[in-house]
């Protein structure tokens, strides 16, 4: 261990090592992302197994990770705003994989129900450190690449999840049941979390070895001995800034809605409507998930900078405006297709533009954010997207499938909905938001804590 540390030392002063700290955190994001994605892979067997319905498992799906998720997400950005960051998240790592293995005990709803909120809470660790992390190891022009990484983990932890949980639950499935050491006899998904889940442990040892960047390094500096800044002026800072925080707010949670819908229910929605049996959908959506949702996100990175440097300091907004507007006619229309083949095709597309706001929505925050109080800020922007986009994401398709269109194939009409519905809505909020993230960007140095402001005695 001693050893680790030494050469993480060594390492930290080499140009490359920012580049290998956004790595080390993409890779804890997509263990994070298959922990949580798992349980949609589950879904039939979950429902067999413990006798509930769509309604009950987009709940399990959605608010009984997020809700619980966005209630620590606020305590963590105080945290990360004042304690080592890398040891919050190393923490946060372990405790929730832990906890995913765990969820394979459950015996009854209401037991995975709680152990899924477990593990929301670990999860909340990770966002508001991580992204402060690495707004103080890049300098802004290469700021949105490294977020656009970062920010590339859903689709790369998706596409890992439907590529080898699909196969390794469809596996289980020829065995009735399964005897594991010291528990006993278990079912296929209960089996399927002590795999995943224990693993993702070891990482945290890797996480806990990172070197903490300096506050403030590429913005504003921050002493050590420097006062916790009151949450009261957090509040105060975005009251100011009301209009930009709400609207971009409003129109994250329209694009979250109908992304964490596809990463819910885009299995169940093939099985359905087009037959396709769910580790055959698997292979190829983990395939589609990662080429395309990597290429989506490092496209948007690439053309922010480009976009910068030609004058357009909201650009990280603009390209997510279009994104929204191309994506919006084909998101609603794969799932009305005849032909598998070309709903492929067509999801291939919808993935590619649906990470091209991942990485930038965050960027926007960071740009109008002061250091002191950057991981609270986007702790509450996490706090209000989870309590919302997610929870409605994997919500709303289960409410609609189950008491609007009451019928199996009824679920491509519940996407077409909520994507006609979703996506011109967020366009419509981030584009009134322009003039006022501009104004955000250009008062953000005029802000000070209040302790800031106090003349020594």
């Amino acid at each position: 261990m001693k050893a680790l540390f030494r050469r993480s030392r060594l390492l930290a002063r080499r140009r490359w090592y920012p580049w290998a700290v956004v790595i080390v955190l993409t890779v804890a994001s997509t263990v994070s992302y298959i922990d949580r994605q798992i349980v949609a892979l589950m879904e039939e067997p979950i429902k067999r197994d413990l006798g509930i319905g769509d309604a009950l498992m987009g709940f399990l799906i959605g608010p009984a990770f997020s809700v619980s998720y966005a209630l620590v997400t606020i305590p963590m950005g105080r945290l990360a705003d004042t304690y080592s960051r890398k040891n919050i998240i190393a923490i946060g790592v372990f405790a929730w994989s832990i906890v995913t293995a765990l969820s394979g005990l459950a015996k009854t709803y209401g037991q995975l129900m709680v152990a899924r909120m477990g593990v929301g809470v670990g999860e909340a660790s990770l966002g508001p450190a991580a992204y402060s992390m690495i707004t103080d190891y890049f300098p802004k022009e290469r700021l949105a690449l490294a977020l656009a990484v970062f920010s590339s983990a859903p689709f790369i932890g998706v596409g890992l999840a439907y590529i080898f949980g699909g196969v390794l639950i469809d596996y289980l499935e020829t065995f009735e049941t399964l005897q594991f050491p010291v528990v006993g006899e278990v079912r296929s998904w209960q089996a399927t979390f002590f795999i995943i889940g224990a693993p993702g442990a070891l990482l945290a040892v890797v996480v806990y070895a990172l070197r903490e960047p300096l506050r403030g390094r590429y913005g504003r500096r921050i002493e050590d001995d420097a006062e916790e800044v009151a949450f009261s002026e957090v509040l105060s800072f975005m009251r100011t800034r009301w209009q930009f925080f709400a609207l971009q707010f409003g129109g994250v949670i329209c694009l979250s809605m109908m992304g964490y819908a596809v990463f819910g229910w885009a299995g169940p929605l093939f099985s359905r409507v087009f037959e396709i049996p769910i580790s055959e959908f698997g292979v190829i959506y983990g395939v589609i998930a990662i080429v395309f949702g990597i290429s989506g996100a490092y496209f948007a990175g690439a053309i922010v900078p480009f976009l910068l440097n030609r004058g357009y300091s909201d650009a990280v907004l603009r390209v997510v405006i279009i994104a929204a507007v191309v994506v919006c006619p084909f998101a609603a229309l794969y799932p009305q297709l005849s032909s598998v083949y070309v709903a492929y095709g067509v999801l291939s597309l919808v993935t590619f533009v649906m990470a091209i706001p991942t990485g930038m929505v965050t960027a926007s925050i960071q740009s109008v954010t002061p250091t002191e109080i950057r991981a609270q800020v986007i702790s509450i922007y996490l706090f209000v997207v989870f309590t919302t986009g997610f929870t409605l994401g994997g919500q709303v398709v289960g409410l609609l499938n189950e008491f609007v269109f009451k019928s199996p194939d009824g679920i491509k009409n519940s996407f077409t909905a909520l994507a006609l519905f979703s996506y011109p809505a967020a366009a419509l909020q981030l584009l009134i938001c322009l003039r006022y993230f501009r104004k955000a960007i250009e008062s953000m140095d005029d802000w000070r804590p209040k302790s800031a402001l106090v003349p020594a005695e």
